[in-house]
């Protein structure tokens, strides 16, 4: 079963800002700014700092979608955008171009961040109020699976050029519908177990049995084949790592653990 989780956080409890290396703003912080922008400025880019609180979701979710949708602020012309994995912590209202913290710089000016884009995409209309929806599945997918979440940073993947980009609305923004907004759609795993058990000479059972953790439930069953016999596998609330049998019950073979989805 899956579910979908919207993030649209206030400038309470959301994450960004802008970083940029204009004349004489390298060392400045826009972290509570109701703007934050992936643009070529006049004078040099800016880039933007972006992090969601994933805990909700458990680690090891399928996660089957992900759409970041940013709200431009203003008319602007637009130009191609990319989606990078930070690699660093960092603090919303501390970082800047060169700095990440107060006390610690970024290994180069402008973030630490996977070189590889995570996702691109190129608006057509950039005008105050319009929505931009960016696939980040992938990315996500990273996070969920056990990858350092520091967000994410968003630029001009080609800073060339001047007056072109991306500009948008922060968490800040007054409007709600206008601040950044994440939207996953994900299933949690099943941990299960399934293999073959010895009752006796001539009695075999095939087994299944998974316990979820999302929902504290079994799931399945196991009963040996012409036999009343009874059998406890796994302690609750622990990741299934073996079979237990009643005294006299020996396991034949069982098979690997593996996610199923449900």
């Amino acid at each position: 079963m899956s579910t979908t989780l919207t993030l649209q956080p206030d400038e309470t409890s959301g994450v960004d800002n802008y970083i940029t290396n204009e004349t004489d703003q390298s060392a400045n912080n826009y972290g509570t700014d109701t703007a934050i922008d992936a643009i070529l400025a006049s004078t040099g880019p800016r880039r933007i700092l972006l992090k969601f609180d994933l805990s909700s979701i458990e680690q090891g979710s399928i996660v089957q979608s992900a759409v970041l949708t940013l709200t431009s602020r203003t008319t602007y012309s637009g130009a191609q955008v990319s989606v990078h994995r930070l690699t660093r912590a960092w603090n919303e209202t501390e970082s800047s171009w060169n700095k990440a913290t107060s006390e610690i710089n970024w290994t180069a000016g402008g973030g630490d961040f996977a070189s590889q884009a995570a996702a691109t995409y190129t608006p057509s209309t950039v005008q105050n109020g319009i929505e931009h929806n960016i696939d980040i599945t992938s990315l996500v997918q990273e996070w969920v699976s056990g990858t350092a979440n520091y967000g994410m940073l968003v630029k001009c993947s080609s800073e060339s050029g001047q007056s072109v980009g991306l500009p948008c609305h922060s968490s800040g923004a007054s409007t709600v519908g206008y601040r950044p907004k994440l939207v996953i759609t994900h299933q949690a795993i099943v941990y299960g177990i399934s293999g073959i058990a010895k009752f006796s000479d001539n009695e075999i059972a095939t087994l299944v049995r998974a316990w979820r953790r999302d929902t504290g439930a079994w799931v399945g069953d196991a009963t040996p084949n012409g036999s009343t016999g009874a059998y406890s596998i796994i302690t609750p609330n622990t990741p299934v790592d073996r079979t237990i049998f009643k005294t006299g019950y020996r396991p034949l073979t069982h098979g690997p653990i593996t996610p199923v989805q449900q």
